[in-house]
C-alpha cells in the first residue's frame, strides 16, 4: 500500500518534496519507515518486480508449549481439583495452564447433580427452593431433633455448639 502511494507520487523515480512526510502521516508510520521502503524498492527493482516484504523468518519467536489434553482425564479427580495440583501432575507450569484456561482450551467443570448430598438433604434443598419459610421450619425441627439426641446421650446443646465452633 505504502509503495503504491509512493509510486503514484513519483515522477521518473524521483519524489516531490514533502511526499514522504505526507505518506508517513497518511499511513500513521514514521518517516524513516517510508524512506526505508522507498530505498528498498529502488534497490530491488531490477526487472520491474519490487520486493519490499519483511526479511524475518515466518515462524520466529518462542515456541508454544504443547499440552496433551487427553492426560487430564487420566489424572485422578482429587489431583485435578485446582490448577496447582493439575500442573504438577501434567508437568506443565501453572501459568501455561492458566493461559489455556483463559483461552478456553481447558474449561472448569462442576457437577450440577450434587452427588454428595443425601436424599434427605436433597429434599431440604428442594423445599428451600420452593418455599424458603418451610425450610426454616424444617431446619428448626432438625435442630430440635439434634437437641433431643444430645440430651439422651447426656450432652447439652450449648456444649455441642461450642465444640462445633472450636472444630470449625
Amino acid at each position: 500500500m505504502r509503495l503504491k502511494a509512493l509510486l503514484q507520487e513519483s515522477n521518473g523515480g524521483k519524489l516531490k518534496r514533502g511526499t514522504i512526510r505526507n505518506i508517513a502521516s497518511l499511513f500513521k508510520t514514521s518517516v524513516r519507515t517510508v524512506q526505508r521502503i522507498w530505498k528498498l524498492a529502488a534497490i530491488t527493482s531490477t526487472d520491474g518486480r519490487v520486493d519490499v516484504s519483511r526479511r524475518f523468518s515466518k515462524r520466529c519467536g518462542r515456541k508454544r508449549v504443547d499440552i496433551d489434553f487427553t492426560l487430564i482425564m487420566a489424572i485422578p479427580l482429587r489431583r485435578r481439583t485446582n490448577i496447582r495440583s493439575l500442573s504438577s501432575e501434567m508437568k506443565v507450569s501453572k501459568s501455561t495452564l492458566h493461559r489455556r484456561i483463559k483461552e478456553g482450551a481447558i474449561r472448569p467443570h462442576s457437577n450440577a447433580l450434587k452427588p454428595q448430598l443425601t436424599d434427605q438433604n436433597k429434599q431440604m434443598v428442594e423445599v428451600k427452593q420452593s418455599n424458603p419459610f418451610d425450610f426454616v421450619v424444617q431446619a428448626f425441627d432438625w435442630a430440635k431433633n439434634i437437641e433431643a439426641l444430645l440430651c439422651t446421650s447426656g450432652f447439652s446443646l450449648t456444649a455441642f455448639i461450642s465444640l462445633y465452633k472450636i472444630l470449625e
